[in-house]
């Protein structure tokens, strides 16, 4: 239960970081990432602009040279929201199991 739990909060949390899937496999190839990291990675569409095309999200925890991508207006929380973080939902601070 308490996993689970986490794993549902951590939606909400600024623990996430988009990186461009092209530029992922760039680094496996240059070895700075390991590929086994891209079975964590969770596939996304490129943004209406297609400026980037395809991404991969990823916890920052994973390694430490996904924090390059995290944005600039959330480089002080240590993440980016996820994309999957529940627009217009806000988090109930009673979630936690006490």
């Amino acid at each position: 239960m308490f996993v689970g739990k986490y794993m549902e909060l951590e939606k909400f949390m600024f623990r996430w970081v988009r990186v461009p899937e092209k530029r992922s496999d760039d680094l496996i190839e240059e070895r700075i990432l390991d590929a086994s990291i891209k079975q964590f990675g969770q596939n996304n569409p490129g943004d209406s602009e297609g400026d980037e095309g395809d991404f991969l999200e990823f916890h920052v925890d994973l390694s430490e040279i996904l924090h390059k991508f995290i944005s600039t207006e959330n480089q002080k929380f240590g993440g980016d929201l996820s994309i999957n973080f529940p627009q217009g939902e806000k988090l109930n601070h009673n979630a936690w199991p006490g």
